[in-house]
């Protein structure tokens, strides 16, 4: 039986947006950023030294996904679970 309470909607939601997030950055970490740098040809320290321009706490690939990816994926994930609530 499944259960379609409000605590468990919002415990799945919970759940699904932290699962989203960290698999979207070990995509970019590994799979997206690489990518991308290799059909452009920069070097992943080029990439850092551009971001850390706009950001000076970017110092790192791991500091790049955390403060640029992590926060818009688990925004973009958080407001499509409302919108699909509001269905």
């Amino acid at each position: 039986m499944v259960d379609l309470s409000k605590e468990a909607a919002l415990l799945g939601t919970i759940i699904g947006t932290f699962v989203a997030t960290v698999i979207a950055c070990l995509a970019n970490v590994y799979v997206i950023l690489p990518f991308y740098g290799n059909l452009y040809r920069w070097p992943m320290e080029e990439i850092i030294t551009m971001t850390k321009s706009a950001n000076p706490y970017v110092n790192s690939v791991a500091r790049l996904v955390i403060i640029g990816i992590a926060r818009l994926i688990s925004l973009k994930m958080a407001s499509l679970a409302c919108w699909l609530r509001c269905l």
